[in-house]
């Protein structure tokens, strides 16, 4: 059983009800609020999530916004909050949360869509935001290589919907990585 941190950016009363039942199994557990399209609140987070816990096992970057509408209808401000919530606050959450990764020999996951692998009509923006993440999780992977005292933290994605895993699953030349990629059960 892990102590965990549930991250709410609206929903208090949903982190809560959560938090209540981690608790109930007999666990540690507390809900902290971020906007993770403010970067300063994304890596104040990061800080209260270490504070929280004494440190950090494990990061699943699993939150994200979707949006559905037609490619040549995407505004740039729309564009950007994508990419900021669902690219830029995993990024820079990894980053703040580094040191305390490496200490405890840690895992990030990266939870990104089916969007990422297929193309679905009027979502050209999310999708580009989720390939991102791909991109970003296979690269932590070989940047942590080359980190002293780092290349222990594995890199792991994991997508739904993806029905033939067989070239997802292929590792890069160089990777230290698990690349899970598959339907949740």
């Amino acid at each position: 059983g892990a102590e965990l941190v549930v991250h709410y950016s609206h929903s208090a009363a949903g982190a809560e009800k959560t938090v209540a039942e981690i608790r109930g199994l007999g666990r540690t557990a507390v809900a902290l609020p971020a906007d993770l399209d403010d970067l300063d609140a994304v890596k104040s987070f990061a800080r209260a999530a270490i504070d929280a816990l004494g440190g950090v096992d494990v990061l699943v970057n699993n939150a994200g916004i979707t949006l559905s509408r037609p490619f040549e209808a995407v505004t740039g401000e729309q564009f950007d909050t994508l990419y900021r919530v669902n690219v830029r606050a995993p990024f820079f959450l990894v980053q703040a949360l580094l040191p305390a990764l490496a200490a405890s020999r840690g895992t990030v996951v990266n939870i990104s869509s089916i969007h990422a692998f297929e193309g679905h009509r009027d979502f050209s923006a999310y999708a580009a935001t989720r390939g991102a993440v791909v991109s970003l999780t296979r690269q932590l992977a070989v940047e942590f290589q080359k980190l002293p005292g780092v290349y222990w933290i594995s890199s792991q994605l994991d997508c739904e919907g993806i029905e033939d895993l067989d070239y997802w699953k292929r590792p890069l030349k160089g990777e230290v990585t698990q690349v899970v990629i598959g339907m949740p059960q």
